[in-house]
């Protein structure tokens, strides 16, 4: 096995002699000829100083990462090979590139425990390793020895005609929710030490392709803004759907230029409202206004903003309707002390009235203090017009209009009146 190993480190170990180097270069631009690879590839390829070897390593070593090509043949059967001893002999050549110590390595590569005879460390299987998409996987005891992601889809990118014609692609865009993590230039892994030089070329490449595809345009900036606004909310929210579909809604708003002249976090505050609106979960208006951490955002900019994407079409074109607010009864009770027994009959009365379209064009929060104050007036457990209206987020004229009104419906009160039996 050690023989094996000191005949392939020798020939895949250029580094150490110019000759080698020169004799990579030219099989290299005979590789890329014969493939019929960029002619600019080949020219930069041709104009490689192999005298300083430090230097051609480097250039040399962007053609391979390049066009993602091998060394030589036997490189090539390693990464053909999906075998957990030949992988482990690839790791140990990549780190025989970078520290130059060809003894020492082989010591170290004799030492590994991966490099036993047999495939598996956990059952000691000897076979060949089941390969299915990048992983592989004992057959005896179904292990994955080695994971490794595999791209199973074409290539996005055509050149030719041909291609054009047969690449397909189904489904549309993965939207990130300007989620996107941003790449600096310490170029210092997540320890703080320095990347080795593959690293940093790869680091570098992918800031670039980073900084040409995400946050070039204005949209995209926006967009991420508008993520860092909405995420103040996803403490208090559980359900993913609610933050999802309020994202949808800001981006639906910057497309409309409806963002122009407000604050983001205006509306990213309408958007919540307007998702728990349509998915009906309970979170009070008073609730998303603490959320959103003084930024100026008030009931009344709210409410507004909920009308202007109405009048824009958001909704429509999202496809979605606004229902009317769900009020978390719940919460609301459990500030006012309440047991759980009176929290569940002023669930029952509540659910009975909203079928009697008692509340249209109100506030519901006004229409809730009201008829708690009909339900626990007189009984053991008396709440004042103060303490409901302190809790709900109305003012004690609210409650004594919405009271008025429901004593006017004599059918209503009778119905009030009958559940506090119940208490």
């Amino acid at each position: 096995m050690i023989e094996l190993l000191k005949e392939v480190i020798e020939l895949l170990d250029y580094s150490k002699k110019l000759e080698e180097i020169k004799n990579y270069k030219t099989e290299l631009v005979e590789y890329l000829k014969q493939n019929g690879c960029n002619k600019e590839i080949i020219a930069y390829t041709e104009k490689i100083n192999t005298k300083n070897y430090l230097d051609s390593i480097n250039e040399l070593k962007k053609v391979e990462l390049f066009i993602n090509s091998t060394f030589s043949e036997a490189y090539a059967n390693i990464l053909a090979d999906k075998n957990r001893t030949k992988l482990s002999v690839l790791k140990s050549l990549l780190l025989t590139y970078e520290s130059g110590d060809l003894d020492s390595l082989i010591e170290h590569i004799s030492n590994d425990n991966s490099l036993n005879d047999y495939s598996c460390p956990e059952c000691k299987y000897t076979g060949e390793l089941v390969v299915s998409k990048g992983n592989s996987i004992c057959p005896s005891c179904g292990l994955c020895v080695y994971e490794n992601s595999e791209l199973v889809v074409q290539d996005a990118r055509c050149f030719t005609l041909d291609q054009r014609l047969t690449k397909s692609r189904y489904g549309g865009g993965i939207l990130d929710f300007g989620n996107q993590t941003l790449i600096d230039f310490a170029n210092r892994d997540a320890q703080g030490k320095k990347l080795s030089p593959l690293a940093t070329n790869n680091a570098y490449r992918l800031r670039k392709w980073h900084s040409r595809t995400g946050m070039n345009s204005s949209t995209a900036r926006s967009k991420m803004s508008l993520g860092f606004s909405l995420s103040k909310y996803e403490s208090a929210i559980p359900k993913k759907i609610i933050i999802e579909l309020a994202k949808k809604i800001c981006y639906k708003c910057k497309e409309k230029d409806i963002i122009r002249g407000r604050g983001f976090e205006i509306i990213a505050a309408a958007s919540i409202y307007s998702a728990v609106r349509v998915l009906k979960y309970p979170l009070s208006l008073k609730k998303i206004i603490s959320l959103a951490d003084n930024s100026g955002v008030t009931p009344g900019i709210i409410q507004s903003t909920v009308m202007i994407l109405d009048q824009a079409k958001v909704y429509e074109e999202l496809k979605i309707k606004l229902a009317l607010q769900v009020i978390p009864i719940g919460e609301i009770c459990s500030t006012l002390n309440l047991t759980e027994h009176e929290t569940l009959v002023v669930d029952k009365l509540m659910t009975k009235l909203n079928t009697k379209n008692l509340n249209s064009g109100k506030d519901p929060m006004g229409f809730l203090g009201a008829v708690m104050y009909i339900l626990f007036r007189g009984t053991g457990t008396p709440l004042t017009q103060r303490t409901i209206a302190s809790v709900v987020s109305v003012t004690e004229v609210t409650i004594r209009n919405r009271y008025k009104e429901l004593c006017k419906k004599d059918n209503i009160r009778t119905l009030i009146e009958s559940y506090k039996s119940l208490l």
